[in-house]
């Protein structure tokens, strides 16, 4: 079957045929039998697509799974641009990565991925065929509403969302637990240990001295924060004796000549995602919104100070699993009355508080707007005193 000439507009539509395809036929071959959970699993697969700070949050998941079944084989499927970071195979999982935009990906993951006694959905549901086209005998997910009955029609076994605030690390820990008779937020004393995530390769690069990283990107410009406040809290650092050095994407270089149009500070825009991780793992303190930046700076053990505006720091902020993190600030404005959606991957939960809004919706993102420089300085001068 020629599917790697398939023009990458329709990438996605063929991968999505070749998963229901695969998904009938399956069940088609295995209508008679009764799907059960096994008894003593041996292989596990985690299905998803998610972003990379919500992938690098599934850690604890990770790191939870390999203590319960020291033996057995972990497939962790991520997006193919993060696959780097898992090259020393932390936890000693399988990291797999996929593009669904392109079919011919998902023939890779049925060569690599051999059939698995569970797999785990973390994210939305609608990864649950995927695992079932690739042979999962038992699919544990979140409970879902009924409307989504087509994301859930081949999930075995729901997971109940948890009733009390939990942070999303921590509370995908609960779809591990999926063999016991109750279900609850109770966990194993697990803590990070940067030394069970050996850092990857990376090609040489031009890396400051005594310096301090302010991350100024976001995947929505909402999370940004003014950049006259960003100048003059780099400005404050700096007189407090470290290099200050932007970080962003590529597609984000404009913000940082918004903030700096005279370049004061140097700038890395093109550092890969393996680069990136040794220059946070380096850093006297990262500063950045709540994104994914914020959850390498957990894995690397380095200081992090975070600025939550649509966010819940409840939700994104430090979990249970990093207890033993060396600083950890979250600064948000607490009782912000538009940070009042109660949902997390569509599905409703009362205690969480929370904003998914884009500029379509606003055009005046308070939250963030109303973090003052000197909050974030007075946090930053504190640690880097040594008075926190």
């Amino acid at each position: 079957m020629a599917i790697v000439n398939i023009k990458p507009k329709s990438g996605r539509f063929y991968f999505r045929l070749f998963v229901l395809f695969y998904c009938i036929l399956f069940f088609i071959l295995n209508a008679i039998k009764k799907r059960k959970p096994p008894k003593q699993p041996k292989s596990f697969l985690i299905a998803h697509h998610l972003l990379l700070g919500d992938t690098l949050m599934l850690t604890p998941m990770l790191a939870n799974l390999r203590n319960r079944y020291p033996e057995a084989i972990i497939y962790f499927l991520v997006s193919e641009q993060y696959e780097g970071l898992y090259e020393k195979s932390p936890y000693g999982v399988k990291t797999i990565g996929y593009n669904p935009k392109n079919a011919s990906s998902y023939f890779k993951l049925r060569r690599l991925v051999k059939s698995v006694d569970v797999a785990f959905i973390p994210g939305d549901n609608r990864f649950s065929s995927l695992a079932y086209s690739l042979g999962a005998k038992w699919v544990v997910a979140f409970w879902d509403l009924p409307k989504h009955w087509s994301k859930n029609l081949f999930v075995d076994q729901f997971i109940p969302l948890p009733h009390e605030p939990v942070n999303w690390e921590d509370m995908n820990v609960r779809l591990v637990q999926f063999n016991r008779n109750k279900v609850d937020n109770v966990q194993s004393s697990i803590y990070y240990d940067k030394k069970d995530w050996p850092a990857a390769s990376f090609d040489h690069y031009q890396r400051p001295e005594n310096y301090v990283v302010l991350h100024v990107g976001a995947s929505n410009p909402l999370r940004y924060w003014q950049p006259e406040k960003w100048f003059e809290l780099a400005n404050q650092l700096e007189a407090l004796g470290y290099q200050v050095v932007w970080t962003a994407s590529p597609q984000e270089k404009g913000i940082i000549e918004q903030i700096d149009p005279g370049m004061k500070y140097k700038a890395f825009t093109d550092l890969s995602l393996n680069q990136l991780w040794d220059l946070l793992k380096r850093a006297k303190l990262v500063i950045c919104p709540d994104t994914g930046i914020s959850h390498m700076a957990k894995l690397t053990n380095t200081p992090v100070i975070v600025l939550f505006g649509q966010g819940s720091n409840v939700l994104f902020g430090k979990g249970r699993f990093f207890k033993n993190h060396i600083f950890y600030k979250a600064i948000i404005i607490e009782d912000m009355p538009c940070r009042d959606q109660r949902v997390l991957f569509k599905r409703p939960i009362p205690w969480v508080r929370r904003c998914s809004r884009t500029l379509k919706d606003c055009q005046n993102n308070k939250c963030m707007n109303e973090i003052s420089v000197d909050t974030v300085s007075q946090e930053a001068t504190r640690f880097l005193s040594g008075s926190h």
